[in-house]
């Protein structure tokens, strides 16, 4: 008669002969090592009062042994001199207990984590560096421009959104009255021509423009802050330029067509000429002169700004200026601005011999005629002929030769 029990540990159900009650085997399925137990037959009930009185413990069979469970279980190996099991699958009301896995780590898990630990560590060090937004403030150097008008910028028709045939329309009425938008520092004009829409800046006679070198060797943090915000500040200034222009345009055409309509010249001015020469520096800052705010009007490949102020100006202050967005730049500059250079006429060295007072000496250098003195003591025709070429130079001459007049 075999006995059938099951393990404790994975729940298999398991047929060993009676032979082997009491000994002890490993489970085919979790190699659990278990004692086989024993069954009380019904002539050794004293034998079972003995051994639970022992301490061993006696566990009734799970199934009998011709059930349908048993039959179905397959052959597996014995193990610990016991010569055959049979192990069934769970079955579905009970829950076996899972194994406790025993395995060590693969060498290449036990290496990965601390490396892969120590890169993140790094990226983490490396990105708040990068990220973390340098110190924007102290002083830059700038230079007054003895010229009163910049370079013209053209506005291509494309960034219009007009069709061919207003494109001719505005092109005309522009070059025909160009749009002038006057403050008291500068005068902008809006001029049409064959490639677009030129912006010219002149400054009024009050005052001048100031060049302001911002990107520099020198303005290190200034330069790596322009890098990192150059595509998010551009993207806006754009979006800003073309809506006020295609909206000047219609207005313009509108105007022209004999609607009344009044162009807002300050809008024009800072959303469409001011924005159509600066880049996102330029777009980000304001100079801060008396209790105005001026912004720059070009701003060059080099990183100079150009900036109009009274002619006396000696040192303005540059912040950012509000949008829709927030303050576009956190930083605070002061600008040291140098007087513009100034050119003294110089002299030319005189030809030893001669005498400040020679006529012919004077002529010689300036190319200029004759005084009148000498002619007064000659005759009269003579006279008037040295006060005509003395008044008057003859033109595509360089130089006038001396003509001594004969006496008579």
């Amino acid at each position: 008669m075999a006995i059938e029990f099951e393990c404790p540990q994975c729940a298999a159900v398991m047929r060993v002969p009676d032979a082997y009650a009491g000994k002890q085997g490993r489970c085919p399925q979790c190699e659990t090592r278990l004692l086989v137990p024993v069954v009380a037959r019904p002539g050794q009930a004293a034998d079972t009062s003995e051994n639970n009185a022992s301490g061993t413990a006696v566990q009734q069979p799970a199934h009998a042994p011709g059930s349908e469970t048993a039959k179905s279980g397959a052959a597996i190996a014995a193990f610990a001199g016991i010569p055959a099991v049979t192990a069934e699958k769970p079955q579905p009301g009970r829950t076996p207990r899972r194994h406790r896995s025993r395995r060590r780590p693969s060498r290449a898990l036990v290496i990965g984590i601390p490396v892969i630990g120590f890169l993140l560590l790094l990226g983490i060090i490396a990105w708040s560096l990068t990220n973390q937004l340098p110190e924007l403030n102290g002083n830059l150097a700038g230079s007054m421009l003895a010229e009163k008008s910049l370079p013209r910028v053209i506005i291509p028709w494309s960034d219009t959104g007009l069709g061919p045939a207003d494109r001719r329309t505005l092109q005309d009425i522009l070059a025909e009255n160009a749009e002038t938008l006057s403050s008291e520092l500068v005068n902008c004009r809006l001029i049409g021509t064959d490639a677009g829409i030129a912006v010219q800046w002149t400054a009024t006679a009050s005052a001048a423009w100031c060049r302001i070198d911002a990107v520099s060797d020198e303005v290190k943090p200034l330069s790596l802050w322009l890098k990192k915000e150059r595509p998010r500040l551009n993207a806006l200034r754009r979006t800003e330029l073309l809506d006020a222009l295609s909206r000047y345009c219609r207005d313009k055409l509108r105007q022209a067509s004999g609607e009344e309509l009044a162009i807002d010249a300050g809008q024009t001015r800072d959303a469409v000429a001011l924005n159509s020469g600066v880049d996102a520096l330029g777009f980000s800052l304001a100079a801060r002169v008396g209790n105005k705010a001026v912004r720059p009007a070009m701003e060059n490949e080099k990183g100079q700004l150009f900036i109009c102020v009274p002619a006396t100006t000696q040192t303005v202050a540059l912040a950012g200026r509000n949008s829709s967005t927030g303050i576009l730049f956190p930083g605070h500059y002061t600008v040291m601005i140098a007087p513009a250079p100034t050119t003294e006429p110089t002299i030319e060295e005189q030809p030893e011999g001669a005498s400040d007072t020679d006529p012919d000496s004077s002529m010689e250098k300036s190319g200029a005629a004759p005084d009148a003195a000498p002619a007064a003591a000659v005759e009269d025709k003579f006279g008037e002929t040295m006060k005509m070429l003395s008044a008057e130079k003859m033109p595509g001459e360089g130089t006038s030769e001396m003509m001594t007049p004969q006496p008579k």
